[in-house]
């Protein structure tokens, strides 16, 4: 979430990140913003939460990552 939050105010979209319930993450994705945020998520729940992890604990943490998108009208 921490990636996802910095990436999303470095590239200045309007939609906001305004939960996590379990493993899930809940956006409020301004209209027409739904690709970049597609994009933001999917890097930071992957490659930038590696990278963000390993920075904040000094590890190698080093295997696969998934993501996945989906737009709902309600959560």
């Amino acid at each position: 979430m921490i990636a996802c939050s910095k990436a999303m105010k470095k590239v200045g979209v309007q939609s906001l990140m305004i939960g996590q319930i379990h493993d899930d993450i809940i956006f409020d994705i301004y209209p027409g913003e739904e690709v970049i945020m597609e994009k933001i998520a999917n890097w930071a729940l992957t490659e930038g939460g590696r990278a963000e992890f390993n920075k904040r604990f000094n590890l190698n943490f080093d295997f696969p990552l998934e993501s996945s998108w989906k737009i709902r009208t309600h959560w």
